[in-house]
């Protein structure tokens, strides 16, 4: 879609933010595979003890993948050169909004586990649909103004709909111990995303 909408030259660099993505969402992941067995005969016995799971999974995750991202960000020039060549550096750019977009997919990913093993499949589903919906329109807004920012940006809108949305429809059918407050995140990472990738943006 990128190569279509941009050019090569910019999908090429998006793609190096998609691999530094890969690693963010490693821990949701494990997460995934490690809960998806036992999680429908847990929800049969014991609805609460999987609110239990599931909120200690989403903190698990923010503990564990929130700094993964800011260091790759802060970062991005250091890490890029590790794997590729300098003509990649402005891949840097991206690193602020699209793995803060994947850190929240993996947040999403343990949320639609757990509709999907709560007996809403049709929820998740719809939710899944959505987010390939969105990413796609927003990408045909963005990304002829605004490039491959446009394509990143494009990605951590979705994910924060999707979020938000797993968040409350997960909520509404189980409540989970995740305070609202916690998505006091959402805006304040939205600030420093911007923040680092203006800075960034200058740099390159």
């Amino acid at each position: 879609l990128l190569s279509i909408l941009s050019s090569l030259t910019d999908a090429g660099l998006f793609a190096v933010a998609v691999i530094f993505g890969q690693v963010i969402l490693f821990v949701p992941t494990i997460l995934f595979g490690s809960l998806f067995p036992n999680l429908s005969e847990i929800f049969v016995k014991n609805k609460e003890h999987v609110s239990h799971i599931i909120s200690i999974s989403l903190k698990l995750i923010s503990l564990t993948v929130l700094p993964l991202v800011i260091l790759f960000s802060f970062f991005s020039k250091d890490f890029i050169r590790l794997l590729y060549t300098e003509s990649y550096l402005n891949a840097g750019s991206l690193f602020p909004s699209y793995l803060f977009g994947a850190f929240l997919w993996g947040m999403s990913s343990i949320l639609l586990l757990a509709l999907y093993v709560s007996h809403k499949p049709l929820t998740r589903s719809i939710l899944v649909g959505l987010n390939a919906i969105l990413f796609i329109i927003l990408s045909f807004i963005l990304i002829p103004s605004f490039g491959i920012l446009g394509a990143s940006f494009s990605f951590l809108t979705t994910q924060v709909i999707i979020f938000v949305l797993s968040l409350y429809l997960f909520s509404k059918h189980i409540p989970i111990n995740f305070s609202k407050r916690s998505l006091l995140v959402i805006p304040a990472n939205l600030i420093l995303v911007s923040t680092m990738q203006t800075k960034m943006k200058k740099c390159l």
